[in-house]
């Protein structure tokens, strides 16, 4: 059902009563905010000559096309040996450069949630410590991410060895459970397919937001979940 912010907070309170376990989670890009905060740092990175991989930016609206999961995890390995306080640095600037616009009725839901004391977690397929910088505008802790990220080294270097379960597809579900100690959802909101799986771990409510433009790279997809969304009676975004 098309989500009015009211209905669904009402939905939200109804459905958390009683619960032992309150638990929301939310994807991240196209979800909290519009941007693709990891694609949008990589390009950060590559313009102002952080990384030299000027040839493989041309050629990413390609390689995301043909091999998704492939691609995110490439633009993270990129940052093979670059200090892990340096890349956090560059992290903060990035978003002082290119501030972050976010969705207010997301906020205005997350604030809610958190005012009925729902622990709130973000799981996304960008990389971990970016989308940590970029929660802090809903004012959550850094520790409730979810992302994908490789191994730092004893000397904080960081290194091209990714961290499994990594948290795209139907591996989201699989990473928030290990964090959450295998407590399902009773919330949770995504814009994609990729997110139908997380979408279906809620235990009561699913929410899905489809803000796309026709020329983003997210659109048909979030038009296929939005479609799925109507079919299932869903709150939905749009």
């Amino acid at each position: 059902m098309k989500a009015s912010l009211d209905k669904l907070m009402v939905s939200i309170e109804q459905a958390q009563r009683g619960l032992s376990h309150k638990i929301a989670v939310f994807d991240a890009d196209g979800t909290l905010w519009p941007e693709d905060v990891g694609f949008g740092f990589f390009e950060y990175q590559v313009k102002n000559n952080l990384l030299p991989y000027k040839d493989f930016f041309k050629s990413i609206d390609e390689c995301y096309k043909e091999n998704k999961i492939k691609t995110c995890s490439i633009i993270l390995q990129k940052n093979k040996g670059v200090l892990f306080d340096q890349y956090l640095s560059w992290c903060q600037s990035f978003f002082k450069t290119d501030p972050l616009t976010i969705f207010s009725f997301q906020k205005e839901l997350i604030k809610y949630l958190k005012k009925l004391d729902v622990t709130v977690y973000v799981v996304s397929a960008s990389p971990q410590w970016v989308v940590q910088q970029a929660v802090r505008h809903y004012e959550l802790p850094v520790d409730v991410v979810v992302g994908l990220k490789t191994v730092v080294d004893d000397k904080r270097v960081i290194t091209d060895q990714l961290v499994y379960p990594l948290s795209m597809d139907s591996g989201k579900v699989t990473a928030f459970l290990e964090r959450s100690k295998n407590i399902y959802p009773f919330f949770a909101s995504g814009n994609t397919v990729s997110d139908l799986d997380l979408l279906e771990s809620s235990t009561h409510i699913k929410c899905v937001v489809a803000k796309a433009q026709k020329e983003e790279r997210q659109y048909e997809s979030e038009q296929v979940l939005l479609s799925i969304a109507r079919q299932k009676n869903w709150f939905y975004f749009s």
